[in-house]
């Protein structure tokens, strides 16, 4: 049996690290603390680009490039170009970065040193896991529309970090965790969905999200996407199999897949967030 209490004790330390942005108070400052914000980036994330850094540093994409071929200049990391990437070039950690984002993190990073750079990438998913990676940081970085801080959650929990702690197949691989800011107590899972899936696969990933909510691995879904018609197109399969799986028996335990009250939790659980809509849409598919 998952002692889900436990595993979600190892969350608590992704939680606390900072990753707020903050200038220091000269250049030379701000840019030590650019150096390790950018490597915590990618050992959190596996990778590290300009899209990622530009607006939360406020530098031009010029600088940005600067600034992370500085780090390739050091050691730290290693270039890889693709055209599946918006920059066309993603920037993953070497032997020695690894070993540095560790320490900056105070957790190991998994990292075989004889690696290609191409290796490190899952190159089916490099657009999203860039969008991932900017949502959880956007909303870390936020600013209110008078230009104050205002963070929309205190920290989060990748999707590299959640998959590593919760190995259980019933569960549900969010692209993150977070804990919000103003309700501390509630963990929220993080879904980027920027591509339309079948049926079949909205059954599969609704019953893993209800497994999920109900062993307290989160208590609710924030889904994000570029694109309001995914959403429509996601709501729509949502209706039917809400209609369908309560007729449907279990072959385990000769039960509805879906009762009236798992139906209720999901439809109260699952909130679509448009409030990245148009951002993600005018960055990652200019």
């Amino acid at each position: 049996m998952t002692n889900f209490d436990e595993l979600q004790a190892r969350t608590k330390h992704f939680f606390d690290i900072d990753m707020q942005y903050k200038r220091g108070r000269n250049n030379l400052e701000t840019g030590r603390i650019r150096i390790e914000y950018s490597m915590k980036i990618c050992g959190r994330f596996n990778m590290v680009a300009p899209v990622l850094i530009k607006s939360i540093y406020g530098i031009s994409h010029r600088l940005a490039l600067q600034h992370l071929n500085k780090l390739v200049e050091k050691g730290y990391l290693a270039l890889y170009k693709t055209d599946r990437a918006i920059d066309g070039r993603l920037y993953v950690l070497t032997n020695a970065g690894a070993s540095y984002a560790s320490e900056l993190l105070s957790t190991a990073i998994p990292f075989r040193s004889q690696s290609e750079p191409s290796r490190q990438i899952n190159h089916n998913s490099i657009s999203h896991d860039l969008m991932n990676a900017y949502i959880l940081l956007r909303g870390v970085n936020n600013f209110n529309k008078e230009g104050l801080y205002q963070s929309l959650w205190q920290g989060f929990v990748s999707e590299r970090e959640f998959g590593r702690i919760y190995q259980n197949n019933d569960v549900r691989k969010v692209d993150g965790l977070v804990r919000e800011c103003d309700d501390e107590r509630t963990i929220t899972a993080i879904e980027i969905e920027n591509s339309y899936k079948n049926k079949n696969m909205r059954q599969t990933i609704l019953l893993k999200l209800l497994y999920s909510l109900n062993n307290g691995i989160y208590d609710k879904v924030f889904m994000f996407s570029q694109r309001q018609d995914i959403f429509d197109d996601i709501k729509r399969f949502h209706k039917q199999l809400f209609e369908e799986l309560p007729r449907v028996t279990s072959k385990n335990h000769h039960q509805a897949r879906l009762s009236e009250d798992n139906i209720n939790k999901l439809k109260r659980s699952i909130i679509f967030r448009t409030k990245f809509c148009e951002e993600l849409q005018s960055i990652f598919y200019p």
